[in-house]
């Protein structure tokens, strides 16, 4: 080995040991720099200016959305509003009807053809003033025609409203028209002053009617009477 090539590997020797120097300069620097307390709340910081940049617009659009979805939820405004014909002439409103009365007795029934209808009409005819005593109205609806509902007042002597809807558009929206095609002949519904149901759809089978005095028990219960004889 000639005096050069010694030379080249003691220079060789002495740029690895600045090498290895640098380098553990640059780890122990960089050991330092993380393990300061300022670094680790700065980069905590950071982080979550970043969750907050992308969260904050997906949570205010959420928050609109449902204060938009609760602003557009409609009232309840209790069972369905209809108009229709009566047999005495003219029309009956129900919303008109039940702003001015504490209830609404609404009898569904089959139509003038059915006997068992007619005698149920006329039963309601005996307890009329009964029920206008306590502050109700009764609204009795055939799926009859204009013809019919005429000879079913006639035959009660209804003093009452007597209605039809011969399509049966008002009996299926408030879903009593199967019931009458089926097994029921009528189906009593009572209202209160706001349209909701006072109590559960009562249907009659044959003979079964509901009596008026049932009928009484429930908008004496509306009107905190409930203890008074029927």
């Amino acid at each position: 080995m000639t005096p050069d090539d010694v030379e080249d590997v003691e220079d060789d020797d002495e740029l690895d040991e600045l090498d290895e120097f640098e380098e553990l300069n640059r780890s122990t620097a960089t050991s330092t720099f993380l393990d300061q307390r300022w670094f680790r709340w700065a980069a905590i910081g950071f982080a979550g200016m970043v969750v907050v940049t992308f969260m904050l617009p997906l949570v205010l659009s959420v928050v609109r959305d449902g204060t938009s979805n609760a602003a557009s939820t409609p009232v309840d405004q209790g069972m369905p509003d209809f108009v229709l014909s009566s047999a005495g002439g003219g029309e009956i409103k129900l919303s008109d009807e039940a702003a001015s009365h504490a209830a609404i007795v609404l009898v569904f029934h089959r139509g003038y053809d059915c006997l068992l209808c007619r005698d149920q009409l006329v039963e309601l005819q005996t307890g009329y003033a009964s029920l206008l005593a306590e502050g109700a109205e009764l609204l009795v609806i055939g799926l009859d025609d204009q013809v019919g509902a005429e000879r079913m007042a006639a035959h009660a002597k209804a003093s009452y409203p007597v209605l039809y809807d011969p399509n049966g558009v008002i009996a299926a929206t408030y879903g009593v028209a199967d019931e009458l095609a089926g097994d029921f002949t009528s189906t009593t519904l009572i209202l209160d002053r706001s349209r909701n149901l006072a109590a559960n759809p009562v249907g009659t089978i044959g003979d079964q009617l509901m009596p008026v005095s049932a009928i009484l028990d429930v908008i004496r219960g509306l009107n905190g009477d409930s203890a008074t004889p029927s």
